[in-house]
């Protein structure tokens, strides 16, 4: 249900495939295979997410690679800013640190994160000493693995510390102090400036999505697989109603701004700034 641009990519890739040079069952088969690299995708399945953090982007690329070919979804980040949005926009279930990244540090970088994650930390770190490698771990890493690196040592590692730390408590409320909001996911509730607000099923699930995304912008598409499973053009006239209704409950005269803002022919976005650190908390 959260693939919707995997499944329009893979039917458009196979019949430009079919016309042109087939790909053989086996060589399909290995690709369907692979994790998902969740920067390409607004939604992934539920399986085992990996965030990596590295000032590098030829490093981002390849741990991506090593964890995709284990089969687990990853998303990765170049800073400590980009580390945050990641994190809320794709809760992971297990951090690769960098420890030597430029402005913010990794440690310092962990430190946001924390507000937001629980997640087992891994470092992946140029820094080889033994006393390097200790005070990472007396300072909070579960494990540390130095570069270069072995892939399957890495992935190995990786899934150990996975197995450790047992299944994640799910983050299901989120808050958005900018513009006064809170949703509870458990409860299934919104509030507005500290007062509850009433909402229809449909509503609350839409506003979910785009609390979820924020501050990206969702598609007409996806915020129809995400409410009804699937997607017809006629639901957009669904989806403009039920935005309608959530301004007409969440806003009033006295606000200086909108909370859902209409990005015009794509879709909507929660209208909230893109620091996620001083402006959105998950508890």
């Amino acid at each position: 249900m959260h693939a919707l641009d995997a499944r329009e990519n893979a039917s458009v890739q196979s019949s430009t495939q079919h016309m042109t040079d087939p790909i053989s069952d086996r060589a399909r088969e290995k690709v369907d295979h692979l994790g998902i690299d969740l920067d390409d995708l607004p939604f992934s399945a539920e399986r085992g997410r990996v965030l990596i953090i590295d000032d590098d982007p030829d490093m981002v690329q390849l741990l991506k690679q090593t964890v995709r070919s284990a089969g687990m979804d990853v998303t990765g980040a170049l800073n400590a800013s980009d580390a945050l949005t990641k994190c809320i926009r794709h809760p992971p279930d297990v951090l690769l640190l960098d420890l030597m990244m430029p402005e913010v540090d990794g440690w310092e970088t962990l430190k946001s994160l924390r507000k937001y994650t629980n997640a087992p930390v891994v470092i992946v770190s140029a820094k080889a000493s033994k006393d390097e490698i200790v005070e990472g771990l007396e300072s909070g890493a579960d494990d540390y693995i130095t570069k270069p690196f072995y892939p399957p040592e890495l992935i190995s590692r990786v899934k150990a510390v996975m197995r450790r730390s047992g299944p994640l408590q799910q983050q299901t409320v989120l808050n958005f102090p900018d513009i006064e909001l809170t949703l509870d996911m458990a409860a299934r509730q919104a509030e507005i400036r500290g007062h509850a607000v009433d909402l229809s099923a449909k509503e609350f699930n839409v506003l979910t999505v785009l609390a979820q995304s924020a501050p990206k912008p969702v598609r007409y598409e996806i915020i129809a697989v995400e409410v009804w499973g699937s997607y017809q053009i006629k639901m957009r006239n669904r989806i403009k109603w039920l935005v309608h209704n959530l301004r007409r409950k969440l806003e009033d005269e006295a606000m200086e701004q909108e909370i859902i803002k209409n990005r015009v022919g794509f879709g909507y976005q929660l209208n909230i700034p893109t620091n996620h650190d001083e402006n959105a908390t998950t508890d």
